[in-house]
C-alpha cells in the first residue's frame, strides 16, 4: 500500500504518514463525504426524497471534524483556502464566523483561568492574614503572661527587702539606745576596737601586697637569667658549629639514625637561629624522610596504591637510592595490574552500573599513566568507552544511547552500522526524524544517513524509548554522532 499523498509505503497498522506526515484516516473520511455527496447529487436527480438522512449523516461527519486536530488554511477540516473566498468550499464553514467563535472561546477560557487564580490567591492571603493573626494574638498573651509574673516577683521582691530594712532600723535603734544606757565608758571602747581593727587589717594588705610583688619580681628576674644562660649556650654552640661544623651535622644525622628523636630535638634547639636555618636544611629534610621512611612500614604490602605513593615521595629526598627505586618500581608494576584487573572485571559483570563503570574507566586510565600506552590497556578502556555509550546521556528533553555494530556485509555492505536508542524524558511530545542524526568520522567529514529503521521515525511521547538502525556510507570510523533537534535541543554522543 502506498500513501495516496506523497506515494510514500505504508504499513497496515499505520495511522499517519512517515514521510508527509498526512492523517489516512483523514482521507478515507474526506473520501467518503465526496462519495455521499456524489450520491446526494444522484438521488435529486432521480427525484428521490433522502435529504433528512444526507443531512443527518453531514452532522455526525461534522461532529468528528470537530473533535480531530487538522492541519491546513480551513480552521475546520483543513482544505486549501483561496486569500478572496469567505467560506470553505469544502465544508461550508464561513470562516471569519469560525475564527471569531474559536478567539471568543479562547478569551473567555483565559479569563475563566484568571479569575481561579485571583480566587485563590485571594484565599491564600486570607488564609495567612488569619495566621499571622492568631501568632501575634498568642506572642502577645504570653508577653503579657511574663510581664505579670516578672511584676508580681518585683512586688514580692520589694516587700521582703522593706522588711528587711525595717528589721535592720529596729535593731539600730535598739542598740543605740543600750549604747547611750552604758555610757561613754563602752562607746570609746567600742571606738578603740574598730580602729585597732582596721590598723591591723590595713597592715595585713600591705604585708600581703609586698609579698606578691617580691613575688613576681623573682620570677622574672629567675626567668631573664635562664634567657641569658640560654643565648650564651646558644651562642657557644653556633662558634662551636661552626669551628666543626661537618662533626655537627653528622652528629645530628647520627640522631635521626638511630631513632633518637627527643635527643635530636633538645640538640637542634641550640641551633635554631636564622642563620643557621641554612645551614641544617640538609638535617630538616633527612629527618623527614627517615620519618616517612618509618611510616612505610606499617602499610601493608598488600596496599599497593599507598606503598607507591609514599616511596614516590621517598624518591624525591634521594634519587640514586636503590632501595626507593627497586620498591617504587615493584608497586608501581603492582599497582598498574591492580587497576588493570579492576577494570577488566567489570566487562565480565551481566548487571553493570554506571558507577562502577566510571571507576573501572578510572582504574584504566591510572594504568595507563603508571606504565604507559600498552596494547592490553588500550583495548580494555576502548572497551569500556563503549560500554559508557550504552547508558543514556543527553540534556533535560531528550537522551541518547548508541552502539558501532562495524561495516555490514552481503548486500549492505560497505555501510557502518549504528544502533541508536532515544528517551523522552521530557514533558512534551518531540517527533524524530532519521533527518536529525549526523555521523562525524575520525576523517572529520560529516555523513547523512543512508538508511534506517522505522522505529526512528515515530512521535515520541513523554517516558517512551524508541531504538534503531542507522546505516552511512563510510569506511571512515565514527567518532561523534550528533541528534540535532529543533525543539529538543542538541544531543552528541563520541566514540573511542
Amino acid at each position: 500500500m502506498e500513501c495516496p499523498k506523497c506515494g510514500y509505503d505504508r504499513q497496515p497498522e499505520d495511522t499517519h504518514c512517515a514521510l508527509c506526515g498526512v492523517d489516512f484516516g483523514l482521507l478515507d473520511r474526506q473520501a467518503a463525504e465526496k462519495k455521499q455527496l456524489k450520491a446526494k447529487k444522484s438521488t435529486k436527480s432521480q427525484g428521490m426524497d433522502t435529504g433528512p438522512i444526507l443531512e443527518m449523516e453531514a452532522a455526525e461527519t461534522e461532529k468528528i471534524n470537530d473533535s480531530i486536530p487538522l492541519t491546513g488554511d480551513c480552521p475546520k477540516c483543513g482544505a486549501p483556502r483561496n486569500a478572496d473566498a469567505l467560506e470553505c468550499p469544502q465544508c461550508g464553514v464561513i470562516y471569519e464566523k469560525h475564527e471569531q467563535m474559536l478567539a471568543q472561546k479562547k478569551a473567555e477560557e483565559e479569563e475563566q483561568k484568571r479569575a481561579e487564580e485571583k480566587r485563590f490567591l485571594e484565599e491564600k492571603a486570607r488564609i495567612q492574614r488569619e495566621a499571622e493573626e492568631g501568632i501575634r494574638r498568642e506572642r502577645e498573651k504570653r508577653e503579657a503572661a511574663a510581664k505579670k509574673q516578672a511584676l508580681a516577683k518585683q512586688r514580692t521582691d520589694l516587700g521582703s527587702e522593706i522588711n528587711d530594712k525595717i528589721n535592720l532600723s529596729h535593731h539600730i535603734n535598739t542598740l543605740i539606745v543600750r549604747m547611750k544606757n552604758n555610757g561613754r565608758k563602752i562607746s570609746i571602747a567600742a571606738i578603740t576596737l574598730v580602729t585597732v581593727i582596721a590598723v591591723g587589717w590595713g597592715g595585713s594588705l600591705l604585708i600581703l601586697d609586698w609579698q606578691e610583688k617580691s613575688r613576681q619580681e623573682k620570677l622574672i628576674e629567675e626567668r631573664n637569667a635562664e634567657k641569658r644562660r640560654f643565648q650564651e649556650e646558644q651562642q657557644k654552640a653556633i662558634q662551636g658549629f661552626y669551628t666543626n661544623k661537618e662533626e655537627h651535622i653528622q652528629n645530628l644525622m647520627s640522631l635521626i639514625t638511630q631513632r633518637k628523636f627527643d635527643e635530636f630535638a633538645h640538640e637542634i634547639k641550640k641551633y635554631d637561629t636564622p642563620q643557621l636555618k641554612t645551614e641544617l636544611e640538609s638535617v630538616r629534610k633527612y629527618l623527614e624522610e627517615i620519618k616517612l621512611f618509618d611510616s612505610a612500614k606499617s602499610i601493608p604490602a598488600s596496599e599497593f596504591g599507598k606503598n607507591y605513593e609514599v616511596y614516590l615521595k621517598l624518591i624525591q629526598f634521594d634519587p640514586k637510592n636503590k632501595l626507593y627505586l627497586n620498591k617504587l618500581n615493584d608497586y608501581r608494576m603492582k599497582y598498574a595490574q591492580q587497576n588493570y584487573e579492576k577494570a577488566a572485571n567489570y566487562l565480565t559483570k551481566k548487571k553493570r552500573v554506571r558507577s562502577d563503570l566510571t571507576d573501572a574507566i578510572a582504574a584504566i586510565d591510572k594504568a595507563i599513566q603508571l606504565e604507559g600506552e600498552k596494547k592490553v590497556y588500550n583495548k580494555i578502556r576502548y572497551d569500556l568507552k563503549n560500554a559508557e555509550l550504552l547508558f543514556y546521556e543527553g540534556n533535560k528533553n531528550l537522551q541518547m544511547a548508541v552502539r558501532n555494530d562495524g561495516l555490514t556485509k552481503g548486500a549492505t555492505g560497505g555501510q557502518r552500522k549504528i544502533y541508536v536508542w532515544l528517551k523522552n524524558v521530557g514533558d512534551t511530545p518531540y517527533f524524530i526524524n532519521v533527518d536529525y542524526f549526523t555521523l562525524v568520522g575520525k576523517n572529520n567529514k560529516r555523513y547523512s544517513y543512508n538508511n534506517c529503521s522505522r522505529e526512528l521515525i515515530v512521535n515520541l511521547q513523554p517516558g517512551q524509548e524508541t531504538g534503531g538502525f542507522l546505516y552511512f556510507y563510510t569506511p571512515s570510523q565514527p567518532a561523534e554522532l550528533v541528534f540535532n533537534h529543533i525543539n529538543a535541543g542538541k544531543i552528541s554522543r563520541k566514540f573511542p
